[in-house]
Parts: C-alpha cells; sequence; structure tokens
C-alpha cells in the first residue's frame, strides 16, 4: 500500500492541475485581503478595522462578501487537484501500466487516500495562510475575543460551538478551518468516487459543486436550510456537531458504498 500511495503522490506533483490550484486559491485569498483593506481605507469604516483577524477572513468578513463564492470556489479547486485522476490515466491507458506494478484494488484505494489528504491539506494551508496575513494586518485574538473574554472563562451556551467561540475565538477559527478543510475533502472524495463511473472529467470537477447548490436550493424549500451543505460550510457557531456529524455520515456511507461496489467488481474479475 505504502508504494501504491507514494505511486499516487508522485503522480499528483506531477499534474499541473495541481500547481493551477494552488495559484488560483492563493489568488482568491490575496484578492480578498486587498478588498477588505480596500473597503475599510475607502469608506472608514473604523469599527470593522479594530475588529480581530477572525472576522477579516473569507469565510467571515462581509466587507468583501466571499463567503457564498468561497463554499463553491474553495472545494471545485480542491477537486480539480487529482479526483479526476484515475479517468485521466484510464483514458489515455496510463492505468494498464500501473496495475502491472501494483494490484487494481491498492491502486484505487492508494488513489483515494491520496485525494482526500492532499485536499484537506491544501484547503487547510490556504486559510490558514490567510489567517496568518490578516493576523499580521489586524490584530490577532489569541487569547480573548472582540469583547474581551478570556480563554480561560468559563461560560454556558447550548451549542458546544458557541461555548469555544466565545471563550477563545482563535480556537474557534481554527477549528472551523479544519471543518471547512474536512469537508472540502469529502467533494473531493465525491469527485474521486464518480471518476470509477463517468466518462467525463469535466463532470467529475462540477458535478460534486452543482450537488451543493441543488442541496442548497432544496433544503432552503423544504426549510431545512440547517442541514444544507454550504451551512455546514459556513463559520457559524450554531451548527451542531450532531448535524455536522449526520451530514458527514451521509457523503461517507454513500461514497463508501459506490466505492465498495467497484472494488468488489475488481475482486470478481
Amino acid at each position: 500500500m505504502k508504494k501504491a500511495i507514494l505511486l499516487n503522490l508522485k503522480i499528483m506533483l506531477n499534474r499541473r492541475e495541481l500547481y493551477f490550484s494552488v495559484f488560483l486559491l492563493l489568488l482568491i485569498s490575496t484578492l480578498h485581503i486587498i478588498l477588505i483593506f480596500q473597503h475599510y481605507f475607502d469608506w472608514g469604516n473604523y469599527f470593522e478595522w479594530t475588529a480581530p483577524a477572525e472576522y477579516q477572513l473569507l469565510l467571515t468578513a462581509t466587507g468583501s462578501d466571499f463567503r457564498y463564492l468561497s463554499i463553491l470556489l474553495i472545494p471545485t479547486l480542491a477537486t480539480f487537484v487529482f479526483s479526476d485522476s484515475y479517468l485521466e490515466e484510464k483514458q489515455n491507458g496510463a492505468i494498464r501500466n500501473l496495475v502491472v506494478r501494483i494490484s487494481q484494488k491498492k491502486y484505487v484505494i492508494a488513489k483515494m487516500v491520496v485525494v482526500v489528504v492532499s485536499t484537506f491539506i491544501l484547503v487547510l494551508f490556504t486559510l490558514l495562510f490567510q489567517y496568518l496575513i490578516q493576523s499580521l494586518i489586524y490584530r490577532n485574538e489569541l487569547f480573548s475575543d472582540i469583547s474581551g473574554t478570556n480563554l480561560f472563562n468559563i461560560v454556558t451556551y447550548p451549542d458546544f460551538l458557541e461555548n469555544i467561540r466565545v471563550s477563545s475565538l482563535f480556537l474557534f477559527t481554527n477549528l472551523q478551518c479544519i471543518k471547512f478543510a474536512f469537508l472540502s475533502s469529502l467533494i473531493a472524495l465525491s469527485g474521486f468516487t464518480l471518476s470509477l463511473y463517468l466518462r467525463n472529467r469535466v463532470a467529475v470537477i462540477f458535478i460534486p459543486t452543482l450537488f451543493i447548490i441543488i442541496n442548497l436550493l432544496i433544503f432552503d424549500a423544504l426549510k431545512l436550510s440547517q442541514f444544507s451543505l454550504v451551512n455546514m460550510f459556513m463559520f457559524i457557531a450554531s451548527t451542531s456537531l450532531t448535524k455536522i456529524a449526520i451530514v458527514v455520515s451521509i457523503i461517507l456511507i454513500i461514497n463508501g458504498f459506490f466505492i465498495h461496489k467497484k472494488l468488489k467488481s475488481y475482486r470478481s474479475n
């Protein structure tokens, strides 16, 4: 398995899609930082200017509202990195040479692992990089939130994440970045699952994003928007861990079923 993972890592590092996605992710972050700075400077929003870095991020700032755009763009770019590689290698015939060196089952499992882990790392790096830059520009709330609540204060709120936000805005923001990166890796995993069955690389990349949009419209119409993927991606303290666990479990079960089905077909051939 180690050999299969290293082989897929080598393939990913040679893909132009990886560096294109990294460039665009950093470009989005840079544009957001510039627009936020310009917004406060031009309009003299001194109250917002004095707000901590945690309120100036892509998914928290209101001066340059990239929140919904980021929820669609970042997972899409992350999916573009490696999720369609199985289909690409199948179409160009490279898969025949690869499965000679490793079994097809190990090849698929290793590729799945690389897709999930690389997406998580890439998205988390993007968010934390922007957090670092914003912290250098604005004051960072490492030990207190905007109202001065101390990290060690004991507070009681009905939502676990709200307790963390009030106690430590710094910890809350980092946990939200990890959550966003993890959900993005699940979207990339869904793209990989599609690549096992579809024949169109564009569909593999954009169907998960289209699903996010349709999911929001359906759940919003059913008055269940709190269960939508968009709501899960948002840096919202009121989103309960139970709701997140339910959504994550559904995604994992669906992907697990179809990946297991494909692996089972390999064993039978």
